[in-house]
C-alpha cells in the first residue's frame, strides 16, 4: 500500500475539533519583507530582517446570560438563548464575559461577533462594559451588573440567521476580564444564540500587531502526497520530494526533484511490519548511495495503544535502515488529529526516526467560518519542544462529513505559519493531497496558487499583505456606523446513518461498515449491541473496531442489553471513551437536536426516573429544533423475538408532548418503518416517525402480526438507515449491503 492511502484509511481516528469553552486562533501574516537571499531549487526567498506581524485571535465567552425584568429573580445562565428588549416593563438585558490572555503587540481592532437566532430588530442594542461583580449561574435582573461610561458600538437593524459584528476595539487593551452588557432603548427586541449553542455561540476576535523578525524561506524538503500521477509537474509547484517505492521509480524522478522511498507500513492489527527485514535490506541496499534518493518513509500512523511494543520496534527498524544507509533521512507520520491522546502519543517518537511528521487537519465541514489554528499552533509548539527535527503535513483535500477545502486565504494563513523562525525543528513539509478521493488539488487553483508561491518564495497572491482574510464562503457588508453583517455560509445539510446490533465476529459488520464508509456521513449512531455476545472491551477491540471502528471520531454510540452483560457495560464505556460521555446524552447535528438514550437493560426509563426527568429538561431546552432519539429497545416492533416495549412508554409520551420528530432502535435483527405514531400507537400526523434498524450485521429476527403494523419491514437485507438532515425536514433512505434488493426511501417534515 502506498503512504499516500494508507495515510487517508488512517486519518479516520481524528477527535474532530478542539473542545472547551475557549478557543484562541491566530492568523499570522508577515507584512514586510526586506533583502533577498538564496534558496534552493533555484528560488529565492527572504533573507532576515524586520517584518510586521498581525495576530487575530478568537476567544469563546467564559460566562453569558440575559437577565428578564419581567422575572426579577430567575437565572437564565444554561438557556442557549441571549437577547435584548427595551420595551418597559419586560426589558432583556444581556452580559458577557471573555478571559482574554495571551495577548501581545498593540491591538489594532477587536470584534463582538453574535448571531441573531430569531426576531430581526431595526434598533438593536448598545455595547457597554461592565463590573465583573456577576456569575452565569447566579445573575438576574434584580442583581445585574449596570453600564459603566458611554457606549462604545451600537447595533442598529439586524435580520435572522445572520452573524453580527461590532466594533469593540475601545474596551480592548491586552490581556485581562473583559464583561460586556448588550441593553437596547428601543422596544423591537432581537434574540441571540448564547454560547450553550456551540455552532453559533458569540466570540471575539482580536487582531494586533507587533514587529519581529521576517519569515524564514520554506523548509528544504516539500512533498504532496499522492503525487505519482503527475510527478513532471511537481517541480513547477515548486515540491522537490517524489513518492515512489521502487528502484525503478527513484531512477525516473524529474530533474529538479528527489525520491521520498516508501518502505510499506506498520500493521496496528498484528503489531507487525507489512514487509520483513529482508525486504528492507534488499531495497535500501540499492539505493543507500543513489543521489536521486533522499530518505525512507517506513511507517504511518503506527498506534503504540494497540500495539505497546511499537516504538521500541520502530526504532529497530530505523536502525537497520540507517545501517545500510547513514546518510539518507528516515521519516515515520504519526496522527496529530488522535487529540485525546496527542500528548502522550507524539512524545513516544523520539529517536524512532530522523525526522517525525505530524499532520494536524484544522478545517472542518461542522464550522466554515474558520479554520482550527489553534490547533496547528498547539501541534507546532508540541513538536518544536521534542529533542526531534520534524517535518508538518499541511490540509488541502476535502473528506466529505468531516474535513472541508481550505480557501486560499486559510491554506495561506497555515503556510504563514511555518514561516516564524523559532521553528528551528523544521526540515520538511508536506500537503495532503494532489489527489484525494477524485477531487484534486488542480482542481482548487486558487489553493494551489497559495501553496506553489510559498514553495517557490513568492508573495501570497490571495493575502500578500497579510491584510486580506476574507474568504469566498460569505458575502461581506458594511452599513453606516460601527456594524457589519455577514451572510452565515450555508453548509451542505448533515447525513448520519444508524444500525444497531452490529458486530459478532470480525467479518459480521464487515459489509455495513463498508457501505458507512462509502456514504460519508458526518455522524454515525449505534444502536446497541455493536458487540457480541457480551460487549466486553475484547470483543469490541477484536470484532467492532476492525470495521465500524474506522468511524469511532465521528461516531455518537448507545448501549444495547448484551452491553449490560458486563457489569455497568464497562466494555462500551471504556471503549468509546470521550465517544460515550455518559449512559444517555445530547449533541446538536446541523439545525437538528439529536439524543441518545441508554439501554432499558442497564438505565430506568420509566416516569420519575433520573433518564426521563433529564429527557423532559432537554426537550423544553430545544423547543425550537427538530429532534432524533435514538435507543435500542423499540417501543414498537413487529419483531417475533422482542415485540413491543413498554419500558419506554414514559419517553415516548415525553418525546410526543414536545413535537420530537423521529426515533431510531434496534435490538429486533430486521428493519421496520412506521407511520407517525401518538403513545397509543395510533396513526398520529402530528406522531414520532420509528425506524428500527437492527441491521448491522449479527443475525435477522422473523416477523409477527402485532398492533401497531409497520408500514414497510424487512429481514432478508442487512445494511444501514442514512438520514439527510434538512432545516425543517428530512430523508430517508435504507442503503444495504453489496448485493442486497431491498429499498425504502422517503422524506417528511418537522413539527
Amino acid at each position: 500500500m502506498h503512504v499516500s492511502l494508507l495515510h487517508a484509511v488512517r486519518r479516520r481516528r481524528s477527535a474532530g475539533g478542539a473542545s472547551g469553552s475557549a478557543r484562541s486562533v491566530a492568523i499570522v501574516f508577515w507584512l514586510a519583507v526586506v533583502g533577498l537571499g538564496g534558496g534552493l531549487a533555484g528560488a529565492t526567498y527572504p533573507s532576515s530582517s524586520t517584518a510586521t506581524v498581525m495576530t487575530t485571535t478568537l476567544f469563546a465567552p467564559s460566562a453569558d446570560a440575559r437577565v428578564e425584568q419581567a422575572h426579577p429573580t430567575r437565572n437564565y445562565g444554561r438557556s442557549r438563548r441571549l437577547g435584548t428588549d427595551g420595551d418597559p416593563g419586560t426589558r432583556l438585558l444581556t452580559i458577557i464575559r471573555f478571559n482574554l490572555k495571551r495577548i501581545s503587540g498593540r491591538v489594532r481592532h477587536a470584534t463582538l461577533r453574535l448571531y441573531v437566532f430569531r426576531d430581526p430588530t431595526r434598533d438593536g442594542p448598545a455595547v457597554y462594559r461592565t463590573s465583573n461583580g456577576w456569575t452565569e449561574s447566579g445573575v438576574s435582573w434584580k442583581t445585574r451588573p449596570k453600564p459603566r461610561g458611554a457606549a462604545v458600538a451600537h447595533m442598529g437593524s439586524a435580520t435572522v440567521r445572520r452573524w453580527v459584528r461590532l466594533d469593540v476595539t475601545p474596551l480592548v487593551r491586552g490581556d485581562g476580564v473583559l464583561n460586556l452588557v448588550l441593553a437596547q432603548s428601543g422596544s423591537d427586541g432581537v434574540v441571540f444564540a448564547s454560547r450553550e449553542y456551540a455552532t453559533y455561540r458569540p466570540t471575539l476576535s482580536v487582531t494586533t500587531t507587533e514587529a519581529t523578525a521576517s519569515g524564514s524561506p520554506p523548509p528544504p524538503l516539500r512533498f504532496a502526497y499522492s503525487n505519482r500521477d503527475d510527478q513532471a509537474l511537481m517541480p513547477t509547484y515548486g515540491y522537490n520530494l517524489i513518492d515512489v517505492s521502487t528502484v525503478s521509480e527513484a531512477h525516473a524522478v524529474p530533474a529538479g526533484t528527489t525520491a521520498q522511498v516508501w518502505l510499506y507500513d506498520y500493521d496496528n492489527t498484528t503489531c507487525t511490519w507489512e514487509k520483513s527485514d529482508t525486504y528492507v535490506r534488499n531495497i535500501v541496499s540499492q539505493l543507500a548511495h543513489d543521489s536521486k534518493v533522499a530518505g525512507f518513509y517506513f511507517s504511518n500512523e503506527p498506534d503504540p495503544f494497540a500495539c505497546p511494543n511499537a516504538p521500541r520496534q520502530h526504532r529497530e527498524r530505523n536502525a537497520l535502515i540507517k545501517s545500510l544507509a547513514s546518510d539518507k533521512y528516515t521519516l515515520i507520520g504519526i496522527d496529530a488529529n488522535w487529540r485525546q491522546h496527542f500528548e502522550r502519543y507524539g512524545s513516544m517518537w523520539v529517536g524512532a526516526a530522523d525526522y517525525i511528521n505530524y499532520n494536524p487537519y484544522i478545517c472542518y465541514v461542522r464550522d466554515r467560518s474558520t479554520c482550527d489554528f489553534a490547533w496547528l499552533d498547539h501541534v507546532l509548539a508540541m513538536a518544536q519542544s521534542l529533542p526531534q527535527p520534524y517535518f508538518i503535513t499541511l490540509q488541502a483535500f476535502r473528506e466529505q462529513g468531516e474535513w472541508r477545502w481550505p480557501t486560499a486565504s486559510e491554506e495561506a494563513r497555515m503556510l504563514n505559519r511555518l514561516r516564524n523562525p523559532s521553528l528551528s525543528g523544521l526540515r520538511g513539509y508536506m500537503t495532503f493531497s494532489w489527489n484525494w478521493q477524485s477531487d484534486p488539488l488542480r482542481d482548487h487553483p486558487d489553493v494551489l496558487a497559495e501553496i506553489q508561491a510559498y514553495n517557490l518564495g513568492k508573495p501570497s497572491p490571495c493575502c500578500s499583505s497579510g491584510t486580506r482574510t476574507t474568504t469566498t464562503r460569505a458575502t461581506t457588508t458594511t452599513t453606516r456606523g460601527t456594524t457589519t453583517s455577514s451572510t452565515m455560509p450555508r453548509p451542505l445539510d448533515p447525513t448520519v446513518v444508524a444500525a444497531g446490533d452490529l458486530c459478532g465476529s470480525a467479518t459480521s459488520c464487515a459489509p455495513t461498515a463498508n457501505v458507512v464508509q462509502a456514504v460519508h456521513p458526518a455522524a454515525v449512531l449505534t444502536l446497541g449491541d455493536n458487540a457480541y455476545e457480551d460487549g466486553t472491551r475484547a470483543q469490541y477491540n477484536a470484532y467492532y473496531d476492525p470495521n465500524w471502528g474506522r468511524f469511532k471520531a465521528i461516531t455518537h454510540p448507545t448501549t444495547g442489553n448484551h452491553d449490560y452483560h458486563t457489569s455497568e457495560a464497562a466494555g462500551y464505556f471504556s471503549y468509546f471513551g470521550r465517544q460515550a460521555p455518559a449512559a444517555y446524552y445530547s449533541y446538536d447535528v446541523g439545525t437538528w437536536h439529536l439524543i441518545a438514550i441508554g439501554a432499558m437493560a442497564g438505565v430506568p426509563a420509566g416516569a420519575g426516573s433520573a433518564e426521563e426527568k433529564w429527557l423532559r429538561a432537554e426537550l423544553a431546552a430545544h423547543r425550537n429544533q427538530c429532534v432524533l432519539a435514538y435507543w435500542h429497545e423499540p417501543r414498537w416492533s413487529s419483531g417475533s423475538v422482542h415485540g413491543n416495549d413498554s419500558s419506554s412508554a414514559a419517553l415516548w409520551r415525553d418525546l410526543y408532548a414536545a413535537h420530537a420528530d423521529i426515533v431510531i432502535n434496534g435490538h429486533d435483527h430486521n428493519y421496520q418503518r412506521y407511520a407517525p405514531l401518538n403513545p397509543s400507537g395510533t396513526f398520529d400526523p402530528n406522531g414520532i416517525r420509528e425506524f428500527v434498524v437492527g441491521t448491522g450485521g449479527w443475525g435477522h429476527y422473523g416477523f409477527t402480526t402485532t398492533t401497531p403494523m409497520p408500514e414497510v419491514r424487512n429481514n432478508t437485507d442487512y445494511g444501514i438507515l442514512k438520514l439527510t438532515l434538512h432545516r425543517g425536514s428530512y430523508d430517508w433512505q435504507f442503503v444495504p449491503v453489496g448485493g442486497g434488493s431491498f429499498r425504502d426511501a422517503g422524506s417528511g417534515s418537522c413539527k
